[in-house]
């Protein structure tokens, strides 16, 4: 099913290989890789990202109990999703406005607007439904320099993470 996905992209693009975006424009893989848990990480080596509207691509179905039930991977009240894409051949989609701001804000303070090449970890450290945790919920983080750093949510400087940041959860 994701061989098709991502063999449809490439049918739109006219192009063998998909055409990647980048912050800077948007203004609000054979594998998927699934959003973690509270309590997990995820590691995505980025060779870049696509800002997907195609409601074929957004949407799909599943059964739950023998019922077929629909979703979408649209962020919430837009229309688009955003689908990141790994150096592995994988893709994952961007699942909350607090994850897809602290990409954006990363590739910003790092100058690099297509994120290629950047190694992320995405951490869902806390149930962000609990209004205590809203925006706690996520903490992605970018190997740079050779240490695993964060951004505050309100100077945009780096928190570096110890030695045990992927050990949390």
């Amino acid at each position: 099913m994701e061989n098709e996905k991502l063999d449809t992209q490439t049918k739109i693009n006219n192009t063998d290989t998909p055409q990647f975006d980048s912050f800077e424009e948007i203004n609000t893989g054979s594998k998927f890789i699934r959003s973690p848990k509270i309590g997990e990480h995820v590691q995505l080596n980025l060779i870049g990202f696509q800002k997907i509207t195609d409601p074929q691509q957004l949407n799909y179905t599943f059964e739950v109990g023998g019922k077929t039930k629909s979703a979408t991977n649209c962020l919430s009240n837009v229309d688009y999703g955003i689908r990141l894409h790994t150096k592995e051949g994988a893709t994952f989609w961007v699942g909350s406005w607090s994850v897809y701001g602290q990409l954006k804000a990363i590739a910003k303070k790092l100058n690099i607007p297509t994120l290629k090449d950047v190694v992320i970890d995405i951490y869902h450290a806390n149930n962000g439904r609990e209004i205590e945790f809203k925006d706690t919920a996520w903490i992605v983080s970018v190997l740079h320099e050779n240490q695993w750093k964060s951004l505050n949510r309100d100077t945009l400087d780096w928190i570096i993470h110890d030695k045990d940041w992927l050990n949390l959860g």
